[in-house]
This record gives C-alpha cells, sequence and structure tokens, in this order.
C-alpha cells in the first residue's frame, strides 16, 4: 500500500517583532548615553600670555585661525596646506559675514613668519578686522607655571562646558576643583581622563589628547586651590540643562 506524503507549501516561518520597539528603544537609550558629540575645537595651541585681556561680546561673526608650534593652518574646521588657499577662505567668509572678524590663536611657539604670512593673505582679502587671542598671565609666577597654563588652555577649550567655569561643575558632570578631587592619586585621575568613567558622560580623551596633555591636566586638577578664581570663565553658550538631562544626571551620577 503507497503512502502519499503531501508537502505542506503554506507553512511560514516569521520572526516575531512584537518586541522590536522595546529593543529599538533601549539602543537609542545606549547611543545617548555612551556617545559624546563634541564641536571642532581647532588644533591644539598653548596661547601667550598678557597682563590685559578683553573678552568679545559675541563671537557670532568671529572665524578662528589656529595656527599651531608645527606652524599648522586651520581656519574654523578647514585645513589650509597652501597659505595662498586662506585668502580665498577669507574672502567667502567675509562675502557671507560682512561683519567679519577673524581672531588668531597662535601657539607662543609657532614661526613668526607663518603668522605675517597669514596678515598678508587676510589683508589681500580685505579681510581687516583681525584679533589675536590670548591667556591672562595668572599663573605664571606659580611653581611649574607653565604646566598650569597649558592646562588652562585645554581645559578651556575641551572641558569647562561640562565640567563648568573654573571647574565647579554642571548640572551635566561633576565639579573638579573639589578636595575629594584633589585627594586622588596621580595614576586614578590619569586613568579618567584617558579611559573615560564607566556609567557617566565622562569620555576617554586618550585619542585626542597627547600624554603630556593629559599630564599637565592632572596638574591642574590636584593645584586648583592655587588658580585665582574666574581664570576660566563659563562658556558663551553653555550645553543647555533640561529636565530631561538632570534626571539621565541622576541616574547616571
Amino acid at each position: 500500500m503507497a503512502i502519499k506524503i503531501t508537502r505542506k507549501s503554506d507553512l511560514k516561518i516569521g520572526v516575531p517583532t512584537a518586541s522590536m520597539p522595546d529593543i529599538i528603544f533601549q539602543l537609542l537609550i545606549f547611543f545617548m548615553v555612551t556617545t559624546v558629540l563634541r564641536e571642532y575645537s581647532g588644533l591644539q595651541v598653548s596661547l601667550p600670555g598678557a597682563k590685559k585681556i578683553e573678552k568679545l561680546e559675541s563671537k557670532r561673526n568671529v572665524s578662528t585661525i589656529w595656527i599651531d608650534r608645527q606652524n599648522r593652518i586651520v581656519c574654523d574646521d578647514v585645513t589650509i596646506k597652501d597659505i595662498k588657499e586662506l585668502r580665498t577662505v577669507a574672502y567667502n567668509k567675509l562675502v557671507e559675514q560682512p561683519r567679519l572678524v577673524m581672531s588668531l590663536r597662535v601657539d607662543k611657539d609657532a614661526d613668526m613668519g607663518i603668522v605675517i604670512d597669514v596678515h598678508q593673505e587676510l589683508r589681500r582679502a580685505n579681510t581687516l578686522k583681525v584679533n589675536y587671542s590670548a591667556l591672562q598671565v595668572l599663573c605664571a609666577m606659580l611653581p611649574d607655571g607653565a604646566t598650569l597654563q597649558t592646562a588652562i588652555t585645554l581645559f578651556a577649550a575641551n572641558c569647562v562646558s561640562c565640567h563648568g567655569a573654573d571647574g565647579v561643575g554642571t548640572g551635566i558632570a561633576p565639579a573638579l576643583n573639589d578636595p575629594a578631587v584633589r585627594e586622588k592619586t596621580v595614576d586614578e585621575i590619569t586613568r579618567v581622563i584617558t579611559y573615560g568613567n564607566t556609567g557617566t558622560l565622562m569620555a576617554g580623551w586618550g585619542n585626542i589628547l597627547a600624554p603630556e596633555d593629559i599630564s599637565a591636566l592632572v596638574t591642574l586638577i590636584q593645584r586648583w586651590e592655587e588658580v585665582p578664581s574666574g581664570t576660566m570663565p563659563a562658556p558663551d553658550v553653555p550645553i543647555a540643562v533640561t529636565e530631561e538631562s538632570l534626571a539621565l544626571g541622576s541616574q547616571l551620577y
């Protein structure tokens, strides 16, 4: 007796998707917590000191030119490979913003010949409103004052938005200018700056800052009580503190 076997062709195998929105939401929260978006902060430069400085009222019409100790030039986020390219870049910015001000952030060890060349190109582009960025000389007389000045520059460029003016903390990051933090060892502070702090918004900076820069920041944190108050003012556009960010901060910290 022959047995007839019929294959079920209408059998469908599906992947359950009922929990998919929950998974997507969890992934979204994960990337929001672990991802740190950083604006381009230019080349790392050690600014010269000045006895008297004046803060710009607004940076709306300001474009920044960085010149580091290797004489590399960057205008905002554009790398200038040939000095003549600066003329075109500056002119295009002037067309877009007639009230343009060019702010030069020049490393104190940069070649002055390069600075003169930059001025010549800006003049040819008719961008005649130029100023220089400098640090107020407040730590020069302290022991290892050069290291502190370097750290202050780094902190102002990379850290003040989260950790606040003079390192007193904000709604999204704790204070670094704190006796409890100063009591930590050099290795402990170095490890947090280099690799970040799991479970917080503190990302690792080991791939961004040079080891000597991280060492300078450690020196600043451990000697903060020696730095005059007001050395590092709050950023012009602080990170917004909302109910959501405060709730997230309470969970993380």
